[in-house]
């Protein structure tokens, strides 16, 4: 029994690797990427958010590549949302962890974020991901940009389901709040479906902390 329960958990972290599409494109956790990359082949999400004050639908489509993967968003909101997303991933030995670095580009029709991004994931049972964000926010007022590190972890339960939880440092140059956020999902075959609550609005942290809920599902890989 003491050598089957650590085959079991080893098991399960790979059954629950399948990477998940973020609310802002990317694989990862909840808004922040991670250093996974998406499954070869073709993963759809889309989600319903309760943002502050609307409604809006999050739809994302990513292709898995043999080192890394590339996305594409549409947001439906009162502000259109178009994105486009880029994810390199690599090894790091020294870690024992995987890599990435990538890239995010956000068009609202009042604001533009752009941002690059480098995350380092230490999968298992519990994966962990540190990262530093660079993000650079454009309005019709003017512009601002930041650099953020972030943490986030998620938990693999023996059900089949994952809580990921992420927060990111608050710059007062882009944002009033920390982003902190909460994700829980299950998958069963190449459908999984999650709900989770967040106070971020693209990339930048808010006062109000809203609720989404969705599904997404893979194809090949």
């Amino acid at each position: 029994m003491t050598r089957i329960v650590p085959l079991l958990l080893i098991l399960l972290a790979a059954l629950g690797a399948r990477a998940l599409p973020t609310l802002t494109g990317p694989t990862g956790l909840v808004v922040l990427p991670d250093a996974l990359a998406a499954d070869a082949g073709l993963r759809l999400a889309g989600d319903v958010a309760e943002n502050p004050g609307d409604r809006g639908i999050l739809l994302r489509g990513i292709v898995g590549l043999p080192a890394g993967e590339v996305g594409v968003l549409y947001g439906i909101d009162d502000e259109d949302m178009l994105g486009i997303n880029g994810k390199f991933t690599f090894p790091v030995a020294l870690l024992d962890a995987e890599g990435a670095m990538g890239a995010l580009y956000l068009d609202a029709d009042v604001v533009t974020q752009r941002c690059l991004y480098l995350a380092v994931t230490r999968p298992g049972p519990i994966s962990v991901t540190g990262g530093l964000t660079w993000t650079d926010v454009r309005t019709v007022a003017g512009s601002a940009d930041a650099v953020r590190p972030y943490v986030g972890a998620v938990l693999i339960l023996p059900s089949g389901m994952r809580v990921m939880g992420e927060a990111q440092a608050k710059s007062s140059r882009l944002e009033p709040k920390a982003i902190t956020s909460l994700r829980i999902a299950r998958e069963e075959g190449l459908v999984t479906t999650v709900v989770g609550v967040t106070n971020a609005v693209a990339l930048l942290g808010t006062t109000e902390h809203y609720l989404f809920a969705g599904m997404s599902l893979a194809f090949g890989g």
